[in-house]
């Protein structure tokens, strides 16, 4: 567990850092939650999903503020307008034994609802992606699978998701996944490294 989120000072050495937050745990994000034009933190404290607010748009953070409960099995955090409301939704990816979650950011300042689940337990979605696939102008959801790449089409573009859709197979199990537009057709490309060969 680290001590808190540090960065350093413009002004003196790379190794004089400045503790931002405390008591957070190695995975966090950054993304502005409250629509002020900041960055804000996100991360966990014990079992509990917080943010912090930047309040000068500099360094200084507020206290935490809880957005829901977390049993430790998160292993990434990220951020995606999932409802098409024009702000982030914070999201969590687990590993296997436990939900996929989204958190509904209800009023575009940092207020957060209840957890909504997109990935069953036992489903080992590698490298989860959050982007426009189908050109409907709401972000879908796409990841690899074992040799699958499969996607969860944003049915309604409110966050409500289809059940998984193979889209394209592997020759090799995937380790990763990245959606990125190579070709600049201005359409998001997938690319999954798979057992030391890349695929696209």
């Amino acid at each position: 567990m680290w001590a808190g989120l540090r960065i350093p000072q413009a002004d003196s050495e790379l190794d004089n850092f400045q503790v931002l937050v405390s008591g957070a745990t190695d995975i966090f994000h950054v993304s502005d939650l409250d629509g002020d034009s900041d960055a804000d933190l996100v991360s966990v404290i014990g079992d509990t999903l917080v943010w912090w607010e930047n309040l000068d748009g500099a360094t200084d953070f507020g206290e935490p503020q809880t957005i829901g409960p977390e049993n430790g099995t998160i292993r990434r955090i990220t951020t995606a307008d999932l409802d098409g409301d024009n702000d982030p939704e914070v999201i969590t990816v687990a590993n296997m034994s436990a939900n996929h979650k989204w958190y509904e950011n209800l009023d575009g300042t940092g207020n957060f609802g209840a957890a909504h689940y997109f990935l069953e337990p036992g489903t080992n979605g590698v490298g989860l992606q959050f982007t426009d696939l189908d050109g409907d102008q709401d972000i879908d959801v796409v990841f690899a699978q074992a040799a699958n790449l499969s996607i969860l089409e944003n049915v309604d573009g409110a966050g409500n998701f289809s059940n998984p859709l193979n889209i394209c197979f592997l020759h090799n199990t995937a380790d990763d996944l990245r959606a990125v537009d190579i070709n600049n057709d201005g359409l998001p490309d997938l690319i999954a490294p798979a057992n030391n060969s890349t695929q696209e």
